[in-house]
């Protein structure tokens, strides 16, 4: 078991872009015992310029609270938050890859996930978000 202080995530947009009124946030299932508890953090703003086609945002450092160890992380997603009016339709975001790495004694950094596809997942009004499992 090792204890996880923050995670270094890189995340790699692919051939729809986020835009500038949609927002983004990564999260984090830890489950301790019988008590199940989910963490996030934003990882674009709605008032954030959007993320360009095949563009690269990261590492986007995340410190985590205390207890979060490679034992009880179960699972990471990525949660698009999008905004339809009159004049526009809900957002499409194709994400090609996501990397999350933690620190490890003595240094360097140690792969928690390594995923791409082309894309790895559309995000979507009706799909909104994406998790996979990291134990």
């Amino acid at each position: 078991m090792s204890d996880i202080t923050n995670l270094e995530l890189t995340i790699v947009t692919g051939g729809d872009d986020l835009r500038g009124d949609s927002s983004a946030t990564a999260y984090i299932i830890v489950v301790n015992g019988d008590r199940t508890e989910e963490y996030s953090t934003q990882l674009k703003s709605e008032t954030d310029s959007s993320w360009g086609n095949d563009s690269t945002h990261g590492p986007i450092v995340w410190n985590m609270p205390p207890g979060v160890t490679t034992d009880n992380l179960s699972r990471f997603g990525i949660r698009l938050h999008s905004h339809e009016n009159a004049t526009e339709t809900p957002d499409n975001w194709d994400i090609t890859s996501v990397l999350a790495t933690y620190p490890v004694d003595g240094g360097g950094q140690a792969v928690l996930i390594d995923l791409a596809g082309g894309p790895l997942v559309r995000l979507t009004g009706s799909e909104p978000f994406w998790e996979t499992d990291v134990t």
